[in-house]
């Protein structure tokens, strides 16, 4: 069979390994189907291979990171060093192998390939992206006009209720959970997954336009946007970053200095434990803070105040 080798990684790669679409500035190759890319457009992306694949090299001793079930991240996930790569452990569904050099990623052949990818799209590419120098972070990110505002917080503070709420007025969704920032021609945001989940709750109050059911269980209604919602993979400059703080009494938006925003940046990003990741990453969320306005959002979880507050976040952006 007719074969090709990978730039970035030199492995043999059949014809039917194409491109899938693209995702956080990423061109994703594999044969296996992915539902949640965006399309590509002519600008030149580096190639990321994803394949299902497994073998019987299992890590030995402790974990670098572990990831424990909480609200908002209900899965046990353990990261092991394996020379230059990574071998991470997802309770559930199995082993994926990850490269950032080489720019690949294994995933359980036997998974389920709609969780899988899902999953993929989390620890996996965040390792990928912060071995690359970008920065991401546990937020919700919404394009409003040419600008994006990054929704900052952990599990269960209501930032992907409030960026389905933007979607569903029509604000285009960049990234439902992890947001990739980078900093090389300006604050902006690599649009991510054409993925949202949400509460069966806010399912059946908001009409997000273009956005298919692919599943759904107790907890959350798995969406893929499609057509226009997904536009295109290029970067869109970062306007604004709201910390979301729920709270039982008013609605009240505040300015954060750029020292508190350091603060809250360094909590949701995503490092790794080494002194060279530790350093990159501080240098980059301090460069962030200091050239991206940020702001403290408290405000009751109530339905009744969404329209509100999707006007508050238009407003912040500039739009």
């Amino acid at each position: 069979m007719e074969v090709m080798e990978t730039a970035a990684a030199g492995v043999a790669m059949a014809p039917e390994d194409a491109p899938r679409g693209t995702v956080y500035g990423f061109e994703v190759h594999s044969p296996e189907p992915l539902r949640y890319l965006r399309e590509r457009t002519g600008r030149a992306a580096p190639r990321l291979r994803v394949v299902a694949r497994d073998d019987d090299a299992r890590p030995t001793g402790e974990p670098l990171r572990r990831w424990l079930p909480r609200p908002g991240n209900p899965f046990r996930a353990d990261l092991f060093a394996e020379g230059n790569a990574y071998r991470l452990r997802i309770e559930g569904l199995g082993w994926y192998r990850i490269d950032p050099e080489g720019r690949e990623v294994w995933v359980p052949p036997t998974a389920d390939p709609l969780r899988r990818e899902e999953r993929l799209y989390g620890i996996p590419l965040a390792v990928i992206l912060a071995r690359s120098g970008a920065l991401p972070i546990h937020a919700a990110t919404v394009q409003v006009g040419d600008g994006a505002v990054a929704l900052a917080a952990p599990g269960k503070h209501g930032k992907t209720t409030l960026a389905a709420a933007l979607a569903a007025a029509g604000h285009r969704l960049l990234a439902e959970d992890v947001s990739c920032c980078t900093l090389e021609d300006g604050p902006a945001v690599l649009p991510g997954p054409a993925l949202l989940r949400i509460r069966p709750d806010t399912f059946e109050r908001l009409s997000v336009p273009g956005a298919e059911v692919t599943t759904s269980d107790d907890e959350r209604v798995h969406l893929a946007m499609r057509g226009e919602a997904r536009g295109d993979s290029s970067p869109v400059p970062l306007r604004a970053i709201l910390f979301l703080h729920p709270t039982d009494g008013p609605m009240r938006l505040v300015g954060k200095e750029p020292h508190a925003a350091v603060q809250d940046l360094w909590v949701l990003a995503t490092k790794l434990p080494t002194d060279e990741d530790r350093t990159r990453c501080f240098e980059a969320i301090a460069r962030l803070a200091g050239q991206v306005p940020a702001f403290d959002l408290a405000r009751p979880n109530r339905w009744d105040l969404l329209p509100r507050l999707v006007d508050l976040v238009v407003e912040v952006t500039g739009a």
